[in-house]
């Protein structure tokens, strides 16, 4: 689930968009789950400190290893790398059970989507793609 604050006129534009290739709507106890996670500020907070220390974390480590990383400020990194084709690390890392994505648009078709997961999820990530870099 995600959410967006913004003038009516932006989210007009964004809505023109997302219904030209996706008419789905997040169903009601998706909506639910979510109002409850952002009523409870402690939560809330609590969550979204986690989120950003394990992506700086995921960030540096992923840089150490030679990767580009864009900023972000989501739950997600967007990166690539020379040191092999990111279509091929993201099959390796699925046959490994761990699910990130890949997009053949061709602007982006050499970066791989990361979504930040917990701590020992990031880590199984980071030595999965270890083990995948080294052969």
């Amino acid at each position: 689930l995600g959410f967006c604050i913004a003038r009516p006129e932006l989210i007009a534009d964004m809505n023109r968009v997302k219904f030209s290739y996706s008419p789905y709507n997040v169903n009601s106890m998706t909506q639910a789950a979510g109002v409850a996670a952002i009523s409870d500020e402690a939560y809330f907070a609590d969550v979204t400190a986690k989120v950003i220390a394990e992506r700086t974390r995921t960030t540096t480590e992923l840089r150490r290893r030679g990767f580009t990383v864009f900023d972000s400020s989501t739950n997600f990194l967007f990166a690539a790398t020379d040191r092999m084709p990111c279509r091929e690390i993201f099959e390796k890392l699925r046959d490994r059970g761990i699910l990130i994505r890949h997009f053949n648009a061709p602007r982006i078709s050499g970066y791989l989507r990361i979504t930040i997961g917990t701590p020992d999820q990031m880590q199984r990530f980071l030595t999965a793609l270890d083990e995948i870099l080294e052969g």
